[in-house]
C-alpha cells in the first residue's frame, strides 16, 4: 500500500501545481497606460484605435539602421523599394496603396518632395542621428493628417533633451568605402532644453559593374555619396505650456555612372533646410489639449548628367497647422485638425522650358472616438480639403 501511496502523490502534487498555474494565467492582465501619436495629439491608447507600429530610438540603435528606409523595412505592411546602393532613390508603399499615398510627418508638419512627380518621399537621404521616435500610422486616423495619406502615415518625432549637458560623439567605417560621423551637444537649464547633432556620411556605394567584365574592364563603376546635416532642437516651458523650435539643412552629391567608361555620368545634386515653431498647451485636467504650428520647407534638386541634359527643381512648402484634442469623458474623445498650406515648384532644364506653378490649400478633418463597453469601440473619421492651383510660365 505504502508503495503506491509514493507514486500517487507525485502526481497529485503535479496535477495541483498545474492547476494553480492554470487559475493564475486565467486572471486578466491590466497593462498601464501608453502614450502614442496615432492621434494628432498624443493621447492614452485606450481611446486610439489606430494601428501604429513604434519605432524608438533604442531599436534604431539595436538595429544598426542608418537611414529611414533601413528602418521601416521591419514594419509589417511596408513595402520598401530602393533602386540602388546606400543614398539611392529608396520609396516606401503602406498596405499596399500607391507610394505617393503615404505622407512623411516631421515634427507634426507633413512634407512632401517637391522633386517627385507623385510627391512621393525619398527615404534614403533621411538619416537617424536626430530622430528620437518614429510611428507608422494606419487606419483612419492618419485622415487626420492630410488627403495624401490614404495609405498611411510616418510620424518623426525628433530628440529633445532633459538632464544635465552632454557632448556625444560616433564613427563608424565599412565596406565600399562607407563612413558616418557625428557630433553633438544636448542638455537642459532651468526650463530651457536643447539637443543639436551634425552629422556625415559617405560610400563609394554598391559596385554597378558586373563581375563578368571586370576581368576585360579596367576598374569598376560605382553609386558615390556625400551628405552632410545639421539639426537642432531648442524649447522651453513646462510639460502642459512649452515651445519649441526645430530646424534642419541637408546638402548632399549623389553620383551614378552606368560604366566604367561612360562619359556622361549622372550627378544629383541637393540641399533642403526645414524650420518648425509649435506650441502645446493644455487645461488644468488635460482633457483639452492644443498644437499650434508654423512651419516652411525648402529643397532645391538638381539633376544633371555631364556634360548637358540638365533639370533643376525647386520647391518651397509653409504651413500653419491647429490640432487639438477633446476628451468629454473617458468614453468619449473628439479630434479636430485645421491646417492651410502653400506650395510653389520652380522647373527648368536643357531640355524643359521654365516654368513656375504655386498651389494653396486648405483643410479641417476631424474624428470621434466612442467606447460605450470595455470591448466595443466606434470610431468615425472624415476630412475636407480645397484647392487652388496657378500654373505660371516664365
Amino acid at each position: 500500500m505504502r508503495s503506491y501511496l509514493f507514486i500517487i502523490l507525485p502526481y497529485i502534487f503535479i496535477l495541483s501545481t498545474v492547476a494553480t498555474l492554470a487559475s493564475e494565467q486565467s486572471k486578466p492582465l491590466r497593462l498601464p497606460k501608453i502614450i502614442v501619436k496615432g492621434a494628432a495629439i498624443p493621447a492614452p491608447n485606450v481611446l486610439n484605435t489606430a494601428d501604429v507600429t513604434r519605432i524608438t530610438a533604442k531599436d534604431i540603435e539595436a538595429q544598426q539602421s542608418v537611414t529611414l528606409a533601413d528602418a521601416l523595412r521591419r514594419v509589417p505592411g511596408a513595402y520598401v523599394s530602393q533602386n540602388g546602393g546606400i543614398g539611392q532613390e529608396a520609396r516606401v508603399s503602406l498596405r499596399g496603396a500607391g507610394e505617393g499615398n503615404t505622407t512623411l510627418v516631421l515634427n507634426g508638419m507633413p512634407i512632401n518632395d517637391s522633386g517627385a512627380f507623385d510627391g512621393a518621399i525619398n527615404l534614403s537621404r533621411w538619416t537617424l542621428d536626430e530622430v528620437a521616435d518614429i510611428q507608422v500610422i494606419r487606419g483612419p486616423m492618419s485622415s487626420l493628417y492630410g488627403p495624401n495619406g490614404m495609405g498611411g502615415v510616418i510620424s518623426i518625432e525628433t530628440k529633445k533633451r532633459k538632464g544635465l549637458h552632454k557632448t556625444f560623439g560616433q564613427a563608424e567605417g565599412g565596406s565600399f568605402t562607407t563612413y558616418a560621423q557625428s557630433l553633438g551637444v544636448q542638455g537642459e537649464k532651468g526650463l530651457l532644453n536643447y539637443h543639436v547633432v551634425g552629422s556625415r556620411i559617405q560610400s563609394a556605394g554598391a559596385p554597378t559593374t558586373p563581375s563578368r567584365l571586370l576581368s576585360r574592364i579596367q576598374g569598376k563603376a560605382d553609386n558615390p555619396l556625400h551628405q552632410e546635416s545639421f539639426s537642432g532642437r531648442f524649447g522651453g516651458g513646462r510639460e502642459s505650456a512649452h515651445v519649441s523650435f526645430f530646424t534642419r539643412y541637408l546638402s548632399r552629391r549623389l553620383g551614378f555612372r552606368p560604366s566604367p567608361v561612360d562619359l556622361q555620368p549622372y550627378r544629383q545634386n541637393l540641399s533642403e533646410s526645414f524650420n518648425r515653431l509649435q506650441g502645446y498647451l493644455e487645461n488644468r485636467t488635460a482633457s483639452w489639449r492644443h498644437e499650434i504650428g508654423l512651419g516652411y520647407y525648402q529643397s532645391d534638386l538638381s539633376n544633371k548628367r555631364i556634360p548637358f541634359d540638365r533639370i533643376d527643381r525647386k520647391g518651397t512648402q509653409g504651413q500653419i497647422d491647429w490640432r487639438q484634442t477633446i476628451e468629454a469623458t473617458d468614453q468619449l474623445q473628439f479630434q479636430l485638425n485645421s491646417d492651410v498650406c502653400e506650395e510653389t515648384l520652380y522647373r527648368q532644364g536643357d531640355k524643359v522650358s521654365p516654368s513656375r506653378t504655386q498651389t494653396s490649400h486648405g483643410g479641417v478633418g476631424g474624428s470621434l472616438i466612442v467606447k460605450p463597453k470595455e470591448n466595443l469601440m466606434i470610431v468615425g473619421s472624415t476630412r475636407v480639403d480645397k484647392y487652388a492651383s496657378i500654373p505660371v510660365t516664365t
